[in-house]
C-alpha cells in the first residue's frame, strides 16, 4: 500500500490492543517521522516517538472531546514554533506520517484535545521553550483486527466543499474530501481556476464545541493542512508537481482565504 491507496484506506482508530508494536515497526515509525515534507519552508515542527504510552495516558483527562481516552500503546506528541502558517504545515507533514503508518497496517487516531503542556512535559520534558503543544496522534494495532475497509459517514459532498466545480483537481479534491478533520467539520472549501485552487477556511463552530470554540478554530488549521497533504499525494501521483503558497485571492463572504495551490509549469517526469 502507498499513501494514496492509504488516503482510501484509512479510518481513524479509538480502540487499541493493550499489545506493544514490535521493535521492527517502532523502527519503522521513527524513520517515517525523520523523512516527512514540509508545506512550508522555515518551519520548526517537533515529532517525538513515545513508546511507553501509559506515561501520556495517566496524564490525560478522560475525555476527548465525546470520547474516552485512547487506550493506545504508543504516542507521537507534536510540537512547533508559533508563526503564520504554523497549524498548517503540522497538518500537511505529520498526514504524510500517519498515511505512512497506515500503509504499513498501524492504526492511528489524530488527537488535538490532548495537547496541553501538561501531558506534554510529562512524557517528553525536552520540549523547546518556544515551541507549543499541537497535537497527539495515537497508534498501535486496532482492536478490531485491522483497517475498518467501511463507508466514512457524515462527509461533506464534493459539491460542498468545490461550490464553483473542481476545475483541473477533480481526483485531488475527491481525495481532500475524505481528509479527517476535528470533531468532522472538514473547514475547508475550494475555489479551482485554470491551473490553480485558491483554499479557504469556514471557521463555523457547531453547538456542541460553542465551550471550545478558540480551540477548535486552531484545530482546523491543521485539518487545512491534511487536506492539502492529500491534493498534494495525489497530484504528485498523477505526475504533476504542485505549488503551494499564498497569493492574491478575492475576499469571500464568511470565508477565511488560507493559500494557494498551483501546477507547476512542467510535469514530473
Amino acid at each position: 500500500m502507498n499513501r494514496l491507496e492509504a488516503i482510501q484506506d484509512r479510518r481513524s482508530t479509538r480502540r487499541f490492543t493493550p499489545q506493544p508494536l514490535t521493535l521492527e515497526q517502532l523502527v519503522a515509525v521513527h524513520n517515517v517521522l525523520r523523512g516527512i515534507p514540509a508545506l512550508y519552508d522555515g518551519h520548526d515542527m517537533r515529532a517525538v516517538v513515545i513508546e511507553d504510552g501509559e506515561c501520556v495516558r495517566s496524564v490525560m483527562s478522560g475525555f476527548v472531546g465525546s470520547y474516552g481516552k485512547p487506550s493506545a500503546p504508543h504516542f507521537v506528541l507534536v510540537t512547533a514554533a508559533e508563526k503564520p502558517g504554523w497549524l498548517e504545515n503540522v497538518g500537511f507533514a505529520i498526514e504524510h506520517a500517519v498515511l505512512d503508518m497506515t500503509a504499513m497496517g498501524i492504526a492511528t487516531c489524530w488527537i488535538g484535545g490532548q495537547a496541553t503542556r501538561e501531558v506534554f512535559e510529562v512524557a517528553d520534558p525536552d520540549i523547546p521553550a518556544d515551541h507549543t503543544p499541537v497535537v497527539v496522534i495515537a497508534f498501535g494495532s486496532a482492536k478490531t483486527g485491522g483497517l475498518l475497509h467501511l463507508p466514512r459517514t457524515g462527509r461533506k459532498t464534493l459539491e460542498e466543499i468545490a461550490p464553483d466545480g473542481v476545475g483541473d483537481f477533480g481526483e485531488a479534491l475527491a481525495a481532500a474530501r475524505l481528509a479527517p478533520s476535528a470533531g468532522n467539520t472538514q473547514p475547508t472549501r475550494f475555489f479551482a481556476g485554470s491551473g490553480l485552487v485558491d483554499v479557504y477556511a469556514s471557521f463555523r463552530t457547531p453547538l456542541i464545541y460553542r465551550a471550545r470554540a478558540d480551540h477548535l478554530q486552531l484545530m482546523n488549521q491543521v485539518d487545512i493542512g491534511i487536506a492539502l497533504a492529500h491534493i498534494s499525494i495525489v497530484e504528485k501521483a498523477c505526475g504533476r508537481e504542485v505549488l503551494i503558497a499564498p497569493g492574491d485571492a478575492p475576499e469571500r463572504p464568511e470565508l477565511h482565504y488560507m493559500t494557494t495551490v498551483r501546477h507547476a509549469t512542467q510535469e514530473l517526469a
